[in-house]
């Protein structure tokens, strides 16, 4: 599990802890007193970062966009009647930090470290910081034998952990590997997990449709089709930036039985499966083309990604295509999920 550490928590962390902001004329009563409205997901993460100038400690501010607490929260605050202001908001950031133990503690010196240069010297000082900021003692040990390899480049420790983001794809791989087998085991009990995969950024999903929809109906959960696509950049672009955000992978895990469905996997169908296209009247003879005359025929889209919620009847329920906007994406989910629960 060492890489899935590394990229989800303190090393992705140290990738982006830095908050700069120019100053700027603020009226903060009127901020504070404003009610948060999540509708506009550019509009509130730039009032989160105006807080800064009007009480909120940039430590916390990190804290609440970098951690589970802000997909949390956007979940409480959309099932509630009432809508809580910013200074509301600045209370519930520090209630839980307060609850947090030490984790305020470990940003900081997050904070503190990311801008060090990476001196293989200086090692067994730096050592203790990361053994504060909660890296194992395995994974300690990874990063100071990376750190040797490239002890010439001068790197600080934050442009040291990009680096080990971005070059360890073996390793990502064999974590995954790992990881697919303990979920795998928490999901048999339920289902039948052949179909079950791990998409980049952790995302689990089974690989076909029949198998999911059991699934979610075993689990009682919501199912979402997901038309990926192997050479589709835009695919890789939400898994990266969107899918693989901590407070989506978790609410995605509680809630609904995502099917993975490739339009272009070149794997044969089987014979009794393969068939002539009302559509292109062309012969349907792998799993890639088979996916994408459902996406077509059935749901009226040919261009991926593409998600498409079912009600507990397998019919559509809501569909989004392509986003960078995370919190869109979020809401997406929420209220494709509060709607499957109303279906019957």
């Amino acid at each position: 599990m060492r890489r899935y550490f590394f990229r989800l928590s303190v090393l992705t962390i140290l990738l982006n802890t830095n908050l700069c902001f120019a100053q700027t004329k603020i009226d903060c009563e009127v901020l504070l007193s404003k009610k948060i409205d999540i509708e506009s997901p550019e509009k509130f993460r730039s009032d989160v970062k105006n807080l800064l100038f009007c009480g909120l400690d940039s430590v916390d501010a990190q804290i609440f966009l970098q951690s589970p607490m802000v997909g949390e929260y956007l979940i409480s605050v959309t099932n509630k009647e009432t809508r809580p202001t910013y200074r509301d908001l600045i209370n519930s950031i520090a209630e839980y930090i307060t609850t947090s133990g030490d984790l305020k503690d470990r940003f900081i010196e997050i904070n503190r470290i990311q801008n060090k240069l990476a001196d293989a010297g200086t090692w067994e000082s730096d050592k203790a910081s990361f053994k504060k900021i909660g890296l194992t003692d395995d994974e300690i040990y990874n990063l100071h034998e990376y750190l040797l390899k490239n002890a010439d480049k001068k790197l600080t420790y934050g442009q040291l952990a990009a680096m080990y983001h971005h070059q360890n794809d073996s390793l990502e791989a064999a974590v995954q590997e790992d990881s697919l087998k303990q979920l795998k085991s928490l999901y048999s009990q339920f289902c039948n997990t052949d179909h079950l995969i791990l998409l980049p950024g952790n995302l689990l999903a089974f690989d076909n449709y029949e198998a999911g929809i059991k699934c979610s109906e075993k689990m009682n959960k919501t199912a979402m089709i997901y038309f990926n696509g192997y050479a589709a950049v835009n695919c890789r672009k939400m898994e990266e930036y969107v899918l693989s955000r901590m407070e989506i992978i978790g609410f995605l895990r509680k809630n609904f039985v995502v099917i993975n469905l490739y339009v272009d996997d070149k794997t044969e169908l089987p014979k009794d499966m393969q068939r002539k296209s009302k559509m292109s009247d062309k012969m349907i003879t792998t799993v890639g083309v088979n996916n994408a005359e459902l996406e077509t025929k059935k749901y009226g889209n040919d261009t991926q990604p593409y998600f498409v919620i079912l009600d507990k009847k397998q019919n559509q329920i809501s569909q989004t295509g392509y986003t960078e906007n995370d919190i869109n994406f979020l809401q997406f989910l929420i209220d494709g999920n509060m709607r499957w629960q109303m279906s019957k």
